[in-house]
């Protein structure tokens, strides 16, 4: 098993973009998966009664696009690896689908210990991942 994370903080034309991403790989079919525990940082950092909000689902998407774009763009050959996304913080303003798709995509990478063969930019287009 190797793990993998990646920090997105970037503001361009005046907006914020930001995402971290905890990653781990594990041989098996290529595929991801989103832990459960995913957002468990909201009720450490918010209290016990903190929930996720509406836009959660919409970043395990992003975090599924992105981890799959990184198993399809791998640098080199490699053994079927399957992706477990174990955190995505987010922040409600300056977080978008893209920001998450971007940090799990190099979240995977760092994982790896290799860059993809394309690398993506915040304007990618996530929906074909």
């Amino acid at each position: 098993m190797a793990t993998g994370e990646y920090k997105l903080i970037r503001q361009v034309g005046g907006r914020g973009h930001y995402a971290r991403v905890k990653v781990d790989v594990l041989p098996g079919e290529n595929g991801v998966t989103i832990a459960d525990t995913a957002f468990a940082w909201l009720k450490e950092v918010y209290g016990p009664d903190a929930w996720e909000w509406r836009d959660c689902d919409d970043m395990r998407d992003g975090a599924r696009a992105g981890a799959t774009y990184a198993l399809r763009n791998r640098a080199a050959v490699r053994p079927s690896e399957h992706v477990l996304v174990t955190e995505i913080h987010a922040r409600p303003v300056d977080t978008s689908r893209a920001d998450v798709a971007l940090a799990t995509c190099r979240a995977v990478w760092v994982a790896l210990g290799e860059p993809g063969r394309e690398q993506p930019t915040l304007d990618h287009d996530w929906s074909t991942a």
